[in-house]
């Protein structure tokens, strides 16, 4: 436990910056710490509720929040045992909770002000069900932090919780007092509570002391005292005390004369008779211990039975049937007469321990056990009885059970030993229960002692009765109503034979609640763990029994009797001395009765679930009709084990099987539902008249289930991924050769199940992928164990390089203050430019309109070479050559290179990609780029580091930035593309990487930084992989540009450079004229109007242009360097103008109808998001189809200078997620998926089925939401495509009219401020203007966020609602309006997020923020110094099946997300884990802190 120290918030507001963070950091800490302790107290309490327990994994939900925050909820598991110290308990916990606090920052954490720590309720029904303990902080961290507890779902809190803050706090404790106490001998129960427990150990009232010490002797106590008392009614034949004494001593002296000696044993094998109960005091009387054995025994478990305790006599009255010639002992018929009169009894010494009698019952062995019974417990117990009961000298006391079951002693002896008189039932009675009521009349019987399974065949009202106990077995109380009543009195009792018949009672109140009541006076009762520890009040433990009235033990079993009879030193509640373990659960109510919760061994498990079988028996007792009812766990012929419920119904009762189920159903796990349901007209039953569970028949018929063989776990690695299994398919039907996605996985559960795993030692390293390609437990168990080995190769002996130092506070603090100098630098170049158009307004006001346009036309065209230019120049002066290397983040190097790569981004290179201009660009940044090279991308950095072979070709959108951002740290590394090399689309090569001649790097792959790919050699994926040797390719020389082609190229350039500025020449007259007419002022109220002419006019600019000049591009293949590139290079640059400046048209209704425009097939109600790029002539979208945002589909193949068109298929209802690149040619039919971030399979996949990854491979079981109907998601009403049509109208104008506005105000402003004061003054307070308008409309884009919006939330909804279009309608303001102009400049910088922050995203402070790839805002938390690198996405919200899924994801302090790497909802990046480049984060997917993973799906890297 980590010590606290006191940081008030005035002490922290007092300090400096550095003192400041470093504090707000340690209060984090400290509060983790402790969160962390409670954590593992809570998990310790926990898992030491049940009392019989075994090694597990439990899995607490962590709900944590300030005081206007909170955070998501996040779960950890924890391993216990027994035998783990708290210190390792407490040390697992700690490593946990940096992954619950991932996302978190500092300043957050620092605030954390309450963490409710919730497991699921040990006896839950639903998953709302749980165990909540609250830890709440005070204002100082010198303030304790205090606990409460609730259970959420439960209507009442268990009564073992109420203790439950005191015992996590006494465990948090002992924490750090006792970091070396095994878990399973932690003592935490609260002071109250252990008086508690000794109250209810025993009862006040005592026994009478003193009295006979031997059964026999209290007998004839009896008999002198009521000599002429019937104590025997057998059949008519009455035997009064002193008849039934006498009888006794003659055989007792008849016994001694044939050789029984004090300690002998003596068998009984008699039926029920007077020479039976005379044969029993006899064999007493003469300081033996009688043995009975019931008739139905075989002879070979009498046999048994008597060698056993080495009887030295059998009592029978009648011949021995066969199997007895073995036996050497002495048999006594005492159906015949003696031979001789026999001298009178002589008194046996013997003493209270001396054995009085020994009960045979059954064994776990298969052999039966004795349990030797003395003369003290024996007499305690009758003593205690007449106590309990009162019988009277008037009492009449059936005899129903056989002498070999122990409950007729309390038969017996409650009629003896108070004078009363016994009354046997003959056994054809007993076994025709429709005769034993008749019989119980006419013998007037006042006292019954029975069964509730016999009970339960019965009809109520025995008038004679005053006195009903019922033992023996589990007594459902909806028995016992029709029994109760003034004149009778109702007993439940319980006791083993080890605790001499009856150890605690209750009486039955009808509308109470039956338990087995309170110690019987002299007995006391514990209730313990498996370790024999107390367990909490309240909960369930193993009932112990101690006192005066315990057995002796087992008789030649020393090792069972040392087991089950424990002497134990005193425990916490004042207990010490000998106890008997039951074996039986039990529970404290909170008046101090017992509740019996069965045996702990009939809690059967089922394939690793435990099973309580008389909860099940409880429930069915419940179902009108039933009369009674048991339930076994039997095996059938096949080996497989179920579960049968045997009923027993009432006469004239049918059972409705059916509903029977499903109330069933409603109320116990699906594990619990018995298999069949079995009507008996009897149940089995024991001797002791128990239901006889093994003599239950096993079913037969067609009825039964389906069964197959299941195989199970046989290794450590395959148990824990089986547990995994079976905790999230809710099933025990699991074999280990299961496939996954064959018994119900899917994509989601297959990440859960992952990332739980996770948090093992020995599977850290598994990826989600490994459950999509190794599918069973078997086969992912044998994975793991391999990728161990392969991991336990020894290290190399390499030195370690030296750590790099992070900037240190001033020079962070100087960086920044650089980079807003820079940011006010750039917002000033525009400002200058308008300034100085402003200043020669006049010496142009007397130009022709056309000498004016030409002015303006040569403008915008030198403006992209002169802008160049200065990049160039500015290149080489701020950084000179880029260096390898790396160097911290936030230092001044860093600021060199951010200051050069802002510069680079601002240049006007997106119309030059593609063409030869592009690469002469790069030459002068310093690029070495061989000749005819093709580049697609302006994806490009540290240019002195790369180097292109000659006639390579870098496709559209791949990067080759040649620096990457991880962990405070900027990296940078040489770059090379060998001679006609090959990067595919989106492919992405890092630092410290080549590609050899001819080589090729494949669509959506990545080479790892310090990987080569040998010439001629294809490779692809994430990370990629050498898939296939390139076919070397005919010798052809690539046709060099020549200067038809270049004047053409530079035409089509000029074109697309002049179209959308010509698109605006209409709106800038209207506004000019607008100002001078009205004012400036009433102007600005023409902005929305003049925005949606200025979108339609570029619209038809675009269009017009595509047909006019590119018309409608052919497929096949085209020269790279001819006319006819010239025209397709026409085609795609509309596009990318329209993406560029048309992005707010995109993701819209209107969409489609833009994209038919200009050349694609689209069908009704496809959905078409901000594309990256189309090849709009050879595109056909089927109807229903949904493209998301950031998908690139089917953009032409460059390569050795050949330009390959083929047409691109999205059949119907097709879904490609975010960021998916679908090459040309590719076909997709019907009702496909490919995922975010994925490509498409190369051939054309079944309809219907889901891929993913690159390369991709099947997603078998996707989960389809089924959330909303049609009208919602594929078919909406005429009312909702008005509506939609009318919002989608504003997303698209608006980000235009803020802009129209921003440019507007700025004009009218300098141009005023001119006419007053200095160029200079106009020029700085011009810039001011720009950025306070900017920072204006942000905030207003924030307002209407939080208007329109309010908090993001996990949630679903359907495209077709007005939530979907009002965040469109905000996303669509950020991405062309704020992003742009407000947040371009600051990316990089400290201050990228404050944006983020206002819409409600939870940054911490120096995170390196590359990206503006985040949408539902408030879902996103991103702890301290994580880094988000170029193009990476926070992918909040999927789409697929047209619903919009939202949840939160979060990412760790110093955790690295890398260039275009997707992190998708739902999802943890754990502190100091890496996600490198062109990687996918599935959802639900963790990575464990200080990790490093790539891949899509995103698999477990060693090292790099």
């Amino acid at each position: 436990m980590t010590p606290t120290t006191d940081l008030s918030a005035a002490t922290l507001a007092g300090a400096d910056q550095p003192a400041k963070e470093a504090n707000l950091a340690l209060v984090f800490r400290q509060k983790e710490a402790l969160l962390a302790d409670y954590l593992a107290a809570f998990a310790v309490v926990y898992y030491r509720q049940p009392a019989e327990r075994a090694p597990a994994q439990v899995q607490a939900t962590l709900h944590i929040e300030t005081a206007d925050t909170v955070f998501p909820p996040a779960t950890v598991t924890l391993q216990l045992a027994d035998t783990f110290t708290l210190g390792e308990v407490a040390a697992e916990a700690a490593s946990r909770l940096p992954m619950v606090l991932a996302g978190v920052a500092e300043e957050l954490g620092a605030a954390i002000t309450r963490c409710r720590l919730s497991f699921p309720a040990p006896e839950a029904q639903t998953p709302e069900q749980t165990w909540c303990v609250t830890v709440a902080f005070g204002t100082g961290l010198d303030e304790a932090p205090t606990l409460g507890f609730s259970c959420p779902g439960s209507p009442t809190a268990p009564r073992e919780t109420v203790y439950l803050p005191a015992h996590v706090q006494a465990v948090f404790a002992q924490l750090s007092s006792n970091p070396a106490e095994p878990v399973g001998y932690v003592f935490f129960l609260a002071e109250e509570e252990v008086t508690q427990l000794r109250q209810f150990q025993t009862v006040p009232p005592q026994v009478p002391e003193g009295g006979p010490q031997q059964l026999h002797q209290l007998f004839e106590q009896t008999a002198r005292a009521y000599p002429n008392q019937v104590a025997l009614s057998w059949l008519g034949q009455h035997c009064t005390y002193h008849e039934l004494n006498e009888q006794a001593d003659q055989l007792a002296a008849r016994l001694q004369q044939q050789g029984v000696r004090v300690g002998d044993f003596v068998g009984l094998f008699m039926a029920k008779s007077v020479e039976l109960y005379v044969g029993m005091l006899a064999v007493l009387k003469a300081g033996a211990a009688y043995v009975p054995l019931d008739l139905s025994f075989p002879a070979d478990r009498v046999t048994y039975i008597l060698g056993d305790c080495g009887a030295r006599a059998l009592l029978t009255h009648h011949a021995l049937p066969a199997g007895f010639d073995t036996w050497p002992g002495l048999v006594i018929d005492l159906s015949l007469p003696a031979l001789a009169l026999p001298p009178r009894v002589v008194p046996a010494a013997v003493g209270p321990d001396s054995i009085a009698y020994v009960i045979y019952t059954s064994g776990t062995t298969g052999l039966p056990k004795g349990v030797l019974i003395p003369h003290r417990s024996i007499c305690h117990l009758v003593r205690a009885e007449q106590v309990l009961f009162q019988p009277t000298p008037q009492d009449r006391v059936v005899q129903g059970f056989s002498v070999a079951f122990d409950a007729s002693l309390e038969e017996l002896w409650l009629a003896w030993g108070a004078g009363g008189t016994l009354v046997p039932v003959p056994e054809e009675t007993m076994k025709a229960p429709d005769a034993l009521p008749s019989f119980l009349v006419e013998n007037q019987v006042t006292i019954f002692s029975t069964v509730p399974t016999l009970l339960s065949l019965l009809p109520a009202g025995i008038p004679t009765l005053r006195l009903l106990i019922l033992g023996g077995e589990v007594c459902p109380p909806e028995l016992l109503t029709k029994w109760a009543s003034r004149q009778c009195r109702v007993v439940n009792t319980y006791g083993p034979t080890e605790a001499t018949v009856v150890a605690t009672a209750a009486d039955f109140v009808p509308g109470q609640r039956l338990t087995i009541g309170r110690p019987l006076a002299g007995y006391e009762v514990l209730l313990l763990d498996q370790l024999g520890q107390l367990v909490p009040l309240g909960a369930a433990g193993e009932l112990c029994i101690g006192g005066a009235a315990l057995a002796a033990g087992y008789l030649n079993r020393p090792e069972l009797s040392a087991a089950k009879f424990n002497t134990v030193s005193e425990l916490q509640n004042g207990f010490a001395g000998r106890l008997y373990r039951t074996g039986d659960l039990a529970r404290f109510e909170i008046d101090g009765n017992i509740d019996f919760l069965g045996r702990i061994d009939t809690q059967v498990k089922i394939r690793g679930f435990r099973v309580e079988l008389a909860e099940i028996e409880s429930l069915l007792l419940q179902w009108p009709g039933i009369r009674n009812a048991a339930v076994a766990l039997k095996e059938g012929a096949d080996g497989v084990k179920k579960l049968i419920a045997y009923l027993i119904l009432d006469p004239n009762q049918l059972l409705d099987e059916k509903a029977v189920r499903a109330y069933l159903r409603e109320r116990l796990a699906p594990y619990m539902l018995p298999a069949a349901l079995v009507p008996l007209t009897a149940f089995p039953l024991l001797t002791s008249g128990k239901v006889d569970r093994k003599a239950l028949p096993y079913p037969v018929g067609g009825a039964q289930a389906p069964t197959r063989e299941l195989a199970l776990p046989r290794t450590p690695l395959e148990s824990a991924i089986y547990v995994a299994w079976q905790k999230r398919f809710d099933t025990a039907d699991l074999s280990i050769t299961d496939d996954f996605f064959e018994i119900g996985g899917n994509s989601l559960l297959a990440s859960l199940i992952i990332s739980e795993m996770r948090q093992l030692p020995d599977f850290q390293g598994l990826s989600v992928k490994e459950m999509y390609t190794r599918r069973t437990i078997e086969a992912l168990a044998a994975a793991v164990a391999a990728q161990a080995a392969g991991s336990s190769t020894p290290p190399t002996d390499a030195p370690a390089a030296p750590p790099l130092l992070r900037a240190s506070y001033a020079t962070r603090v100087a960086t920044a203050a650089l980079q807003l100098v820079s940011i006010a630098v750039f917002y000033a170049v525009p400002v200058l430019l308008l300034n100085l158009s402003l200043l020669y307004r006049q010496a142009i006001a007397g130009w022709s309109y056309p000498a004016l346009l030409a002015a303006g036309a040569a403008s915008v065209l030198l403006y992209v070479p002169l802008a160049c230019l200065v990049v160039v120049l500015m290149k080489w002066l701020v950084i000179g050559r880029f260096q390898a290397g790396e160097y911290p983040l936030w230092g001044f190097y860093y600021f060199r290179f951010w200051v050069v790569k802002k510069l680079v981004e601002a240049a006007p290179t997106q119309l030059l990609s593609a063409t030869p201009f592009l690469a002469v660009f790069y030459r002068l940044l310093g690029a070495k780029i061989g000749k005819n090279v093709y580049l697609g991308s302006t994806r490009l950095l540290c240019f002195d580091l790369l180097t292109i072979g000659d006639g390579a070709s870098v496709a559209r959108e791949a990067a080759l930035l040649g620096y990457r951002v991880e962990h405070d740290r900027l990296i940078i590394g040489p770059i090379t593309v060998g001679q006609n090399g090959y990067v595919g689309l989106r492919a992405i090569m890092e630092g410290d990487t080549s590609l050899g001649e001819a080589a090729e790097l494949d669509d959506l792959s990545v080479l790892p930084a310090g990987q080569q790919v040998p010439a001629r050699e294809g490779w692809l994926g994430s990370p990629a992989q050498r898939t296939r040797a390139v076919a070397p390719t005919p010798p052809r020389a690539t046709r060099p540009a020549g200067a038809g082609y270049l004047v053409a190229q530079a035409l089509a350039l000029a074109l697309m450079l002049l179209v959308p500025s010509g698109a605006s020449l209409p709106i800038l007259a209207i506004i000019y004229e607008m100002g001078e007419r009205v004012g400036a002022e009433a102007s600005l109220l023409a902005m929305l109007p003049l925005a949606a002419l200025y979108v339609l006019l570029l619209m038809g600019a675009l269009a017009l242009t595509k047909r006019l000049v590119a018309g409608r591009q052919a497929d096949g293949t085209l020269p790279l360097h001819s006319l006819a590139y010239v025209r397709h290079w026409v085609a795609d640059a509309v596009l990318a103008q329209s993406l560029a400046l048309l992005k707010s048209l995109y993701a819209t209704i209107y969409t489609p109808y833009w994209l038919r425009l200009l050349g694609a097939k689209i069908g009704y109600r496809a959905e078409v998001s901000t594309l990256n790029h189309i090849s709009a002539d050879h595109l056909t979208v089927g109807a229903g189809a949904f493209l998301a945002d950031s998908v690139s589909v089917g953009a032409p193949r460059v390569q050795h200078g050949v330009v390959s068109i083929t047409p691109t298929v999205v059949g119907p209802r097709t879904f490609i997620g975010n960021g998916a690149v679908l090459a040309g040619g590719t076909v997709l039919g019907m009702n496909n998926l490919i995922g975010a971030l994925s490509s498409a399979p190369l051939v054309t996949p079944p309809d219907g089925t889901s891929w993913v990854g690159s390369p991709a491979f099947l997603l078998p079981n996707r989960p389809v939401s089924t959330s909303f109907a049609p009208e919602l998601t594929f078919a909406p009403p005429t009312h909702l495509v008005w509506a939609r049509a009318i919002i989608e109208i504003f997303k698209i104008i608006l980000p235009f009219t803020f802009t129209f506005i921003t440019f507007a105000v700025l004009y009218h402003y300098c141009w005023r401020h001119l006419q007053y004061y200095p160029f200079w003054s106009s020029v700085g307070v011009g810039t001011g203007v720009l950025v306070g308008l900017i920072f204006g409309f942000s905030l207003l884009t924030a307002l209407l966020k939080w208007v329109l919006i309010g908090r993001y939330k996990p949630s679903e909804k359907p495209l077709w609602s007005s939530f979907v279009w009002r965040n469109e309608l905000v996303n669509s303001l950020c991405e062309s309006y704020v992003y742009t102009y407000w947040e371009a400049p600051l990316l990089g910088t400290p201050f990228a997020t404050w944006f983020f922050q206002l819409m409600g995203s939870h940054f911490g402070h120096s995170v390196y923020m590359d990206t503006t790839e985040i949408t539902e805002f408030d879902l996103a938390w991103v702890a301290d110094h994580a880094v988000l690198n170029n193009g990476a996405t926070i992918q909040t919200h999927l789409f697929e099946d047209r619903v919009m899924k939202m949840s939160t994801l979060r990412i760790g302090r110093y955790a690295t997300v890398g260039t275009s790497s997707v992190v998708l909802y739902d999802s943890v990046i754990g502190p100091g884990a890496t996600l490198k480049s062109l990687s996918l984060l599935m959802k639900g997917e963790q990575l464990p802190a200080n990790t490093r993973w790539q891949g899509i799906p995103s698999a477990f890297i060693s090292a790099g």
